[in-house]
């Protein structure tokens, strides 16, 4: 697969990961099953996607600079924060508004930071 292909790929699994998302926000508890499930399993394909595009995409560059590798250790952050943040409100047990936000902050880091490093990692080619 070339690059843009790539891109355009996880971008459409992000979006997809977004809406559904929101979706689920608008309908409220008790949350979809299905829905909830389309959502995690576009997510976690979205993960895995973006994991092997950096692979390549770091073999491809030869070598990393030391800012790619501190731009991969904040995306793992910011991708942790959104995989415990979805975990925990899947839960009725924990106050859903500050999840929500954190969520969602944590879900826009991630986009920046992943489109910032696959970029620069295409600038390395």
């Amino acid at each position: 697969m070339s690059n843009t292909q790539i891109i355009v790929f996880i971008s459409v699994l992000f979006l997809a990961t977004i809406a559904t998302g929101i979706f689920l926000s608008v309908i409220g508890r008790p949350l979809n099953g299905p829905l909830f499930t389309v959502h995690k399993l576009v997510a976690i394909g979205m993960i895995v996607i973006s994991i092997i595009s950096y692979i390549n995409l770091m073999k491809k560059a030869g070598g990393t600079e030391s800012n790619i590798k501190l731009l991969l250790i904040f995306v793992g952050i910011s991708l942790a924060i959104v995989l415990v943040t979805g975990a925990l409100l899947s839960f009725d047990k924990f106050p859903v508004l500050p999840l929500k936000i954190i969520h969602g902050i944590g879900s826009g880091s991630t986009a920046l930071l992943t489109t910032i490093t696959i970029y620069k990692l295409i600038a390395l080619q």
